[in-house]
Parts: structure tokens; C-alpha cells; sequence
């Protein structure tokens, strides 16, 4: 008589495929993306192309749009205050808009879910010349294809796309603030 294999349980079972989507979750994050960037790199695979339809909201509830800051160049950064590299480049955002205050505005679109309360704890104590918002929603990250927090959109005055930033960057310096005052400079098209 031949002795048969113990059954398996159940709990083998979902450990077997815990462990078969966790690899599968892993070799699916370490393909390359159309928009990875390298820290410190504009991706321009979107460049000269309108901008998304967002819609977002003040702190009294009113909606804004994009199309309200038309004229000046914009950067749309997607952050939530509990996102460390969010937080580490406000600084640089807030230093780009104090050199260039009459072209340039940050529209910075909360992602938290704690709303107004969490944006507060945030900005406590920190003077800034930075637009803050909140999502309506948490499918605007989506819309511009975002992976992870932060997301900026450089957006040039005539409301068309001129690069992507998918994470943390030095906007005050280097490739960044050259990519702003060269935005600034341009003539928009009509």
C-alpha cells in the first residue's frame, strides 16, 4: 500500500499565493515606466499638449480650475503632508515663487484625506507664497498618470504641458529653474 500525501490546509494555500502575488507585485514594480525619471529629470513625453480638466477646492469649498491661472506658468504639484519628499520641496517651490512672484504660481494640490485639518498641521508657522488646495477627489493623481507622491506638472502660460517631474526636485536650481525661466521667456502660442 502506498501512503498517501498529507492535504494540504488552507492556510498553505493562501500563504502559497500571498507569496506568488507578492513576487509578481515585485517583478511588475521593478519594470521600467514610460515616465520613470531619474531624481532631477523633466520628462517631456507630454510636452505641448492641454493639460487635464482638473477641478479643485479652496478652503471655503469654492472650485477652481487650471484655466484660472492662464497667463502665467504654472506648476501643478500633487502632495499630501504625510509624504516626506513632498514636504522636503516646498521650501525650493516657495523660493521659486518669491524670485519670479508676477509669472509664476504653485498650485499645490493636497492629496490627504484628512482634508483641511492635515494641510493646516502642515503649513503651521511656515509663511508661503505656495496656492494650496485640496483634491476633489482621489482620481486626479490618475489623470496625470501619477505613480506616487510628489507629482509635479510644469505648465507653460498657455495652458499646454511642458514637462513632468513623477518626484521630489530642487525647483530653485539647476535644470528646473532653467525650465521655468525659459517657460517664462516664451512667447505662448495661440
Amino acid at each position: 500500500m502506498t501512503a498517501r500525501p498529507a492535504p494540504i490546509g488552507r492556510s498553505t494555500v493562501r500563504i502559497v499565493i500571498f507569496a506568488l502575488l507578492a513576487m509578481f507585485a515585485l517583478s511588475i514594480s521593478a519594470l521600467p515606466r514610460a515616465d520613470a525619471a531619474e531624481p532631477g529629470e523633466l520628462i517631456r513625453s507630454h510636452a505641448g499638449t492641454p493639460v487635464p480638466a482638473l477641478s479643485f477646492r479652496d478652503r471655503e469649498g469654492r472650485p477652481h480650475k487650471l484655466a484660472e491661472f492662464r497667463g502665467k506658468v504654472v506648476i501643478v504639484n500633487l502632495w499630501a503632508s504625510w509624504c516626506a519628499p513632498c514636504r522636503a520641496e516646498m521650501p525650493a517651490l516657495d523660493r521659486l515663487v518669491a524670485a519670479y512672484p508676477g509669472d509664476v504660481v504653485v498650485v499645490a494640490i493636497s492629496q490627504d484625506t484628512g482634508g483641511w485639518a492635515a494641510i493646516d498641521r502642515f503649513w503651521r508657522g511656515q509663511p508661503t507664497r505656495i496656492r494650496t488646495f485640496l483634491a476633489e477627489d482621489s482620481r486626479m493623481a490618475s489623470q496625470y498618470g501619477a505613480l506616487g507622491l510628489p507629482y509635479s506638472v510644469l505648465i507653460g502660460r498657455d495652458g499646454r504641458e511642458i514637462a513632468r517631474i513623477p518626484r521630489a526636485a530642487e525647483w530653485d536650481r539647476g535644470e528646473f529653474r532653467a525650465a521655468v525661466v525659459k517657460a517664462i521667456k516664451a512667447k505662448p502660442r495661440t
